[in-house]
């Protein structure tokens, strides 16, 4: 293998994790709104903190990379609050179970209008995410190789 091959799979493999993360974190939005919709998940499944789930894993460990990627400047950030919000979330739906017979249903009505406006908020933080990723990859394609190397060894 020569140098110009080893150099062109260290671009190629930045691009195949960058693309890992990203079906992750859609994988793991699929599964946060099956829980939102009502469905009984494994918090295993879908965990809250934001370093715990592959996207999250991603970005902790590709820093060195990422400091240097104009376009990821609010990646880490929208991630944080991403799950921040879903945590929000999360013991939202859970303490709506709560309440008796008699105030149940003020209470389900509020609860959904509340829920909704987390949910949109989310939809949003999540598109922000995926556009992060696609600028990211163009980015890191556009980026000659040796500058590339130069990121990935430092």
């Amino acid at each position: 293998m020569n140098s110009k091959n080893k150099k062109t799979s260290k671009k190629q493999a930045i691009v195949n994790s960058i693309k890992y993360a990203k079906t992750e974190h859609k994988r793991w939005v699929t599964y946060a709104e099956a829980k939102f919709n009502g469905l009984e998940l494994s918090d295993k499944i879908i965990p809250n903190e934001h370093t715990k789930c592959e996207c999250g894993k991603w970005i902790l460990n590709n820093g060195q990379i990422l400091f240097h990627i104009k376009s990821s400047q609010a990646l880490s950030n929208d991630h944080r609050e991403f799950h921040n919000l879903y945590k929000k979330l999360y013991d939202f739906m859970e303490n709506k179970k709560k309440g008796n017979i008699f105030n149940k249903s003020i209470i389900q009505k509020k609860n959904e209008k509340v829920m909704m406006q987390y949910a949109n908020t989310l939809r949003n933080l999540s598109d922000n995410i995926l556009l992060s990723f696609d600028n990211i990859l163009k980015e890191i394609e556009e980026t000659p190789d040796d500058k590339i190397n130069s990121l990935y060894n430092s």
